[in-house]
């Protein structure tokens, strides 16, 4: 199992406007939303996350939190429907995920859903840091193959 929060907090992704994901109609049926908490649970495997209202900017911003999952593909589904929740209710500020320097594969997952990286500044790092820590997560992610 694979698990992402924020206590090892050290980037941002944000997902730009105008993405509309696509959920196949076998997979849809394992999806379900309740109080911000996100799922998708079949047989084999499963994916959470929370939505909820982050201040790593300002408040108001939506962002993935608690992400856990058993296989990428779950985790695919879990993400397209993220934005779908998200589209039902768009804020003028796009949504985001928090990731770290050990969740290579959330990162690689996210770009996949189309999350990208955010290279300004926010609450706890200046531009100048957001550009050095993709920078060094882009070698990471190049050498992990």
């Amino acid at each position: 199992m694979n698990t992402e929060n924020t206590a090892a907090l050290t980037g941002l992704m944000v997902l730009p406007r105008g993405r509309h994901p696509k959920i196949s109609s076998d997979r849809r049926a394992y999806l379900s939303s309740e109080q911000g908490h996100l799922s998708f649970q079949n047989d084999q495997n499963f994916a959470s996350a929370l939505l909820k209202e982050g201040d790593h900017f300002q408040k108001g911003r939506l962002f993935l939190d608690e992400i856990s999952w058993s296989d990428p593909d779950a985790l695919e589904t879990l993400l397209a429907y993220a934005q779908e929740e998200y589209l039902k209710n768009p804020s003028k500020f796009p949504l985001y995920l928090c990731v770290n320097k050990e969740s290579l594969d959330l990162i690689r997952m996210a770009d996949h859903a189309g999350f990208t990286p955010y290279f300004g500044e926010w609450k706890e790092s200046s531009e100048e840091q957001s550009q050095a820590l993709w920078s060094e997560l882009t070698d990471l992610l190049r050498n992990a193959g």
